[in-house]
């Protein structure tokens, strides 16, 4: 669920805080929480705005609440791929255009773990990678099924504030 990188992946199974009055929670890894609206269903994102978090990204949780997701953004537009890397649950993925439109979405499937004797680049070289194929800004990680459940599409559009996303 990270874009390619070889760095490595702590795994990070907390729950996310409750929130206090007048802020939003924190995810299990610190990172800042907003609320997203799709198709009229409320998720609360972690905000992976840093390389650090972007390489961690949901690897090593054992589960993921329907009602809460990742959220990735990149200043500039790129064909982006994302792996399955240390992943110990399914996740679904849609990547948006700096317009907010879907151009692509995956159900992307738990791999099985790096095998004893198992070289890190032999791991990372069976990984598939689930591409945007088209120039995406943003990427939006869900629990398993929920692509199905909100029957989302490319060519949707997704209210969010891609530009304020973009600089942060």
């Amino acid at each position: 669920d990270t874009p390619k990188d070889p760095s490595p992946t702590p795994p990070d199974s907390q729950q996310t805080e409750q929130p206090t009055e007048g802020s939003l929670p924190r995810s299990p890894a610190g990172l800042e929480v907003m609320p997203l609206v799709v198709k009229g269903e409320r998720f609360l994102m972690e905000k992976a705005m840093t390389e650090q978090a972007r390489q961690r990204g949901l690897g090593g949780r054992s589960s993921l609440e329907p009602d809460r997701g990742m959220l990735f953004a990149y200043r500039h537009p790129e064909v982006m791929g994302f792996w399955m890397r240390d992943c110990l649950i399914d996740i679904d993925i849609a990547y948006l255009d700096a317009t907010g439109r879907v151009v692509a979405v995956h159900r992307m499937r738990k791999e099985p773990p790096r095998a004893p004797g198992e070289s890190t680049p032999q791991y990372l070289s069976r990984l598939p990678s689930y591409s945007s194929r088209r120039p995406a800004v943003i990427a939006l990680e869900f629990a398993a099924g929920t692509l199905d459940r909100l029957d989302l599409r490319p060519g949707e559009s997704i209210e969010l504030d891609v530009t304020a996303l973009r600089r942060e």
